[in-house]
């Protein structure tokens, strides 16, 4: 499975010097500034110099325009936070894969914010930049590998409707004091542990859908995942994250100790690395080295660099004719074992494309085993999802029907007032316990629509899932009878091909392969050291006289 980067999500506080004002001009390549501070941030070179691809603003149905305005949004996200230590915003980053359009990776990007924006409540400011033209060691990148990444950038507070309150600077729907939108309640599933992990998973996972829909129509592969090496079951030993600092370091020429750990990890995939080791564990060591076993070399470096042993790498096994893969590995331990029933040049070219057949079925099922986990996980997030949608539409229903009969109570306990207010001027002379009771209902009722939405959505998104869930299961059991009918021909031609195909098959690929292979039937003799394949008749092999199996 080829390498990517993940999506990461990080948080601005006021307590390490972070500015909302700051961060969103950054992202977005504006000059805006910050009236807590006085400061302005003048980002505007990035957008002329094309670091700024795209910039867009996703908001909840029924926001109002000033959410829109990245100058007044932020300032009211800085007037809601009063502590020194207030979290501020969360900036989700995406990359986007190569060779994906600037409109492309926009929209993919978007994709992703709705997706916040529907689950939280707030509204999303999305900056499309240019990747860097270096990588964090400094070295020129190709044209080609040159890509984009997102910042999905959005308050720490869900957007709310407040009745009877009056907006400032404008922020307000109206104006006739009935009520204004504003940054409510703080968005807690975010703030600890416990919550964030299951919510962030969610959106990971928009992500790698998002990615490999936009990648396949790119013409790339699309193979993107959320989950980690260890839970896709893979060995693989993810690439050290440099850092701000030490990227900057290394792009200035300086040497950092984190780019000394990457070039020694680039240099020998191999490489078992120690950090920032002292002079006492070199010592310890240089005593040991006389106890390494054989086939290990060890590179000894200054003190003040890191140590690094390296296995030497085992030698890709070629058979004649240059094979390589499964069926380099399987005619090479032919070769070895002459004891082995040894297949005629005719038979040796009809194991290799058998084998090449194998190796290339099971890399499919592994890379449609992978699709489907994704799948499962996203369509276990999505019903989820749809359950509490409707918890939480169950129980604001209720509340409506609380606020109606509130309405109601207090219009029959009040039937003069009500008279009086039409004869005055109808509704900008209600009186305030109305107008709140009213807004109160509005805001339920509105946020109600937003959950049967929610819930529609979800829904679908578990049809679309169970649809696709099917396809790849009926793709994979296509693929398991290919391997079943090829390791049935390669078992075919002698018994004992069946040990050697699964001795040199890759560990990750050892449980498909054992799956599809023949059945043996249990030997009538216990003390016969034959074996029956239960199989279709199979070419008899003779070659140099030998006897066959």
């Amino acid at each position: 499975m080829t390498h990517h980067a993940r999506p990461h999500l990080t948080t601005h506080t006021r307590s390490k010097g972070h500015s909302a004002i700051a961060g969103i001009a950054y992202r977005l390549g504006l000059r805006l500034k910050d009236r807590r501070t006085g400061e302005w941030h003048d980002y505007r070179r990035r957008e002329a110099g094309d670091e700024v691809v795209g910039t867009l603003t996703v908001a909840p149905d029924g926001a109002p325009p000033w959410v829109m305005d990245p100058q007044l949004a932020w300032d009211a996200v800085e007037a809601a936070e009063r502590r020194k230590d207030s979290q501020l915003a969360h900036d989700f980053r995406l990359p986007i894969p190569f060779g994906v359009s600037d409109a492309d990776a926009l929209a993919m990007a978007r994709r992703v914010a709705q997706r916040i924006c529907d689950d939280l409540q707030t509204f999303v400011s999305i900056g499309l930049h240019r990747d860097s033209t270096v990588d964090a060691m400094g070295i020129e990148k190709p044209r080609d590998r040159v890509g984009i990444h997102a910042h999905l950038y959005f308050p720490t507070r869900r957007l709310v409707f407040q009745p009877g309150a009056s907006g400032e600077d404008g922020n307000s729907e109206g104006g006739t004091g009935e009520g204004a939108w504003a940054l409510g309640d703080k968005l807690r599933v975010l703030s600890t542990k416990a919550t964030a992990a299951a919510c962030i998973e969610r959106f990971n996972a928009a992500w790698a859908e998002a990615a490999n829909e936009f990648a396949a129509a790119a013409g790339q592969v699309p193979d993107f995942s959320h989950l980690s090496y260890a839970r896709l079951g893979l060995s693989k030993i993810p690439q050290l994250a440099l850092g701000a600092a030490a990227t900057a370091m290394e792009r200035r020429g300086e040497r950092s100790w984190k780019g000394d750990l990457a070039r020694a990890g680039a240099s020998s995939p191999t490489a078992i690395v120690v950090p920032s080791p002292t002079a006492a564990a070199i010592e310890r060591l240089a005593a040991r080295r006389a106890a390494v076993e054989q086939g290990i070399s060890q590179a000894w470096l200054a003190p003040a660099d890191p140590i690094t042993v390296r296995r030497a790498p085992p030698t890709p096994s070629l058979s004649e004719g240059g094979q390589s893969g499964l069926a380099g590995r399987f005619l090479a331990e032919l070769d070895e074992k002459p004891e082995l029933p040894q297949p005629t040049p005719e038979q040796r070219t009809r194991l290799v494309a058998w084998l090449q057949r194998i190796e290339h079925s099971l890399r499919r099922l592994a890379t449609i085993a992978l699709r489907l986990a994704n799948l499962r996980d996203r369509r276990q997030r999505d019903d989820g999802a749809r359950a509490t949608f409707l918890v939480e539409l169950d129980d604001r229903r209720k509340r409506r029907a609380e606020a109606r009969k509130a309405i109601a109570d207090w219009l029959d306990a009040h039937p003069w007032q009500v008279r009086l207010a039409k004869m005055m001027g109808g509704h900008e002379r209600k009186p305030t316990e109305l107008v709140a009771l009213e807004g109160s209902a509005s805001s339920l009722n509105t946020y109600i629509q937003q959950l049967k939405r929610g819930v529609a959505d979800a829904e679908q998104r578990v049809a679309e899932a169970d649809s696709r869930i099917g396809l790849a299961e009926g793709e994979m059991q296509l693929v398991h009878r290919q391997v079943q009918a090829a390791t049935a021909s390669v078992v075919g031609f002698a018994p004992l091909y069946r040990m050697v195909l699964l001795s040199v098959a890759d560990a990750e690929h050892a449980p498909a392969l054992v799956a599809a292979m023949p059945q043996v039937s249990p030997p009538t003799e216990p003390a016969s050291d034959a074996v029956e394949v239960v199989l279709r008749p199979a070419p008899r092999l003779a070659p140099g006289g030998r006897p066959n199996l």
